[in-house]
């Protein structure tokens, strides 16, 4: 499963109880050159219609072992992503999206945003900077507001990202800084991030990526470790692109000296993506809607 709320969670248990016992914590579509025939070759202008971008709606399965029990969840996600071209290469990107994970009689949701700000050559290399802002939601802050903590906790996130192009494969990576916040107390997070896509066509594209990211509340640290496999095909001559793949995730934490793994997880992903302003996943990744959202993996 996606474990991002259901750490948070674990984070807010355990800040709680330390504060307690010491509290939680892809393409902008550059349309081609247009030329003027009356124009000579020196004097052509290039010419964007401005927005590119697509809708996306994902579901997931799989099943989360912890503390020697085993039990099957389902995880969904609807997400939206518009970029826009300006000139010289800068491109902005705008990322949102709402999604939950179900365990059980238990639930979780996010409500995610994010924006990226960065220099492309589709030719050759894509580098930026991005900042996103999460809010959670669900049983696990719902049994923490019985205890008087907040009904929401708060992520603001802030990093750079770079992708390299090469013919057929991008390899891109991340690293981002911010804070976890829940009932007023503060933890540090960082994550890392890397990938590489590789195409068989334009068309037909497997993705590869891993990930850590850690929260740290005094001498309390909960890592998650990723790695995840998706394939993605878009029809021809239309815009739908149709993808599934397969996610690890392992949970372990560390409190005053004692460390292990919590928790692990196997999940299957299936999703479709409506793009516009855009020929070819190649062509959407290398002229328009580039990076995941600032919460994903892949």
């Amino acid at each position: 499963m996606h474990f991002r709320v259901i750490s948070l969670g674990l984070v807010g248990a355990i800040v709680s109880g330390v504060a307690s016992a010491a509290d939680a914590d892809r393409v902008l579509f550059a349309e081609p050159v247009f030329y003027s025939p009356d124009q000579p070759q020196s004097d052509q202008v290039e010419l964007h219609d401005g927005l590119s971008g697509f809708a996306e709606a994902r579901f997931g399965y799989g099943k989360i072992s912890a503390l020697g029990a085993s039990v099957d969840g389902s995880e969904w996600a609807l997400r939206g992503s518009l970029n826009t071209s300006l000139e010289r290469g800068a491109n902005i990107q705008f990322d949102i999206g709402y999604g939950g994970t179900d365990v059980g009689d238990g639930h979780a949701r996010a409500l995610t945003g994010a924006v990226h700000g960065y220099l492309r050559d589709p030719e050759a290399y894509a580098i930026g900077l991005f900042g996103g802002v999460n809010r959670y939601e669900g049983s696990p802050f719902n049994a923490l507001s019985r205890l008087g903590g907040d009904r929401y906790a708060m992520d603001l996130t802030a990093g750079a990202e770079a992708a390299v192009f090469l013919d057929d494969v991008t390899i891109h990576g991340r690293v981002g800084l911010g804070q976890v916040s829940y009932s007023g107390v503060r933890a540090d997070r960082i994550s890392v991030g890397v990938g590489g896509r590789f195409y068989a066509t334009d068309n037909l594209r497997f993705d590869l990526a891993a990930g850590l990211e850690r929260v740290s509340y005094g001498s309390a640290d909960l890592d998650v470790y990723s790695l995840g496999a998706t394939g993605n095909y878009r029809f021809s001559e239309t815009p739908v692109t149709a993808f599934g793949g397969y996610r690890y995730d392992a949970v372990h934490a560390s409190l005053g000296g004692a460390s292990g793994e919590i928790a692990r997880a196997h999940n299957v992903i299936l999703g479709a993506r409506y793009q516009f302003g855009s020929q070819s996943l190649k062509d959407e990744e290398r002229h328009g809607v580039l990076w995941s959202a600032s919460n994903e993996l892949f």
